[in-house]
């Protein structure tokens, strides 16, 4: 959900395929686990800007492949 919402603050114009593809490449470059309750996380900028910049940069091909993962989302 914390990727979610920092992708989606970063490039309102990313089509479903390209925002899960960076959540997910946000979230796995982070090595992100389950958090606790309570637990502080701090995402940086750089970060979800280079998830977004890949995304974008991803074939037509690839942006298919993503597209079955965001179906199955309820934006």
């Amino acid at each position: 959900m914390l990727a979610r919402k920092a992708i989606a603050k970063a490039d309102s114009n990313l089509s479903h395929a390209e925002r899960v593809a960076a959540e997910t490449k946000l979230t796995q470059d982070a090595d992100a686990s389950y958090l606790e309750i309570g637990q502080a996380v701090t995402i940086a900028k750089s970060d979800v800007k280079s998830a977004v910049t890949w995304a974008k940069a991803l074939s037509d091909e690839q942006k298919a492949a993503w597209q079955y993962y965001a179906d199955q989302i309820a934006w």
